[in-house]
């Protein structure tokens, strides 16, 4: 089966029509979802078969600037036709991190292929984090970001945080605004741990919050705890070629 999925502009709407309109129906198994936009695009695809991932494909066409996960554009859609009706392409697989989150009397799950947020809006927040049962730093200040190696390169790297290979499991820790004083002291850098790793992050006390995950928000008028999982879903990316992951940064970056 293929889906197209577009992002609501004049460009993107137009080749999703084109695509549509040149890819027969299809009884194959195999979900491929077309996403005609940027990686937000993706994300929001991702996320609305978050339950199908083992039997969905991914393609990204590129309509506008930003787009690390789109390989295909307008001048080549005659290969994202061939790939989508031969079965022939590339395949990148990414990891998903996973959260439990506890707050507003609930326990309740959410998966990221980039990253976790937590924010506190127009006023500090005080977290408690803890690494493998021992309580490592108190933070104080607009928030943290827990970052995939896939997402290091997005707000991960506005807040100076390292892009990570994305052959490495492991999640990054990037501190929002943080305060230090006598009271409140932090490692002050980011922070790569093994996936592997207890991570959880704790407030002394309820505390509303606004919390995301990729491009989705949150708001909990009581939260409590963050557990960070490695979880067990993958969501996989079609491509042209193998194209090497220095090559994407590169491309994106230099």
């Amino acid at each position: 089966m293929i889906k197209v999925i577009h992002k609501d502009d004049e460009l993107s709407i137009r080749l999703a029509q084109k695509i549509s309109s040149r890819v027969p129906d299809s009884s194959n198994d195999q979900l491929l979802i077309v996403c005609v936009g940027g990686d937000g695009t993706i994300l929001r695809a991702i996320h609305e078969h978050i339950n199908e991932l083992d039997n969905a494909v991914f393609f990204g066409v590129k309509s506008g600037h930003l787009g690390f996960f789109a390989d295909y554009t307008e001048d080549n859609l005659d290969d994202l036709i061939h790939a989508l009706t031969s079965a022939q392409y590339a395949i990148t697989t990414y990891d998903l991190l996973e959260s439990c989150v506890t707050a507003d009397g609930k326990e309740r799950h959410y998966f990221c292929l980039n990253e976790f947020q937590i924010l506190s809006g127009s006023r500090t927040i005080h977290l408690d984090v803890e690494l493998d049962g021992l309580l490592f730093e108190s933070f104080r200040g607009n928030g943290m970001v827990f970052s995939t190696p896939a997402g290091s390169t997005g707000l991960n790297k506005s807040l100076d945080g390292a892009i990570i290979d994305p052959s490495i499991e492991a999640v990054q820790i990037t501190e929002v605004a943080p305060i230090n004083s006598n009271a409140y002291r932090t490692i002050g850098s980011p922070m790569v741990l093994n996936i592997h790793r207890s991570i959880v992050v704790k407030t002394p006390e309820p505390t509303p919050i606004e919390f995301s995950f990729d491009h989705e928000m949150k708001t909990f008028q009581a939260f409590e705890q963050l557990r960070i999982i490695a979880s067990k879903r993958k969501v996989k990316i079609a491509q042209i070629d193998a194209v090497n992951f220095f090559e994407r940064i590169k491309k994106a970056f230099l």
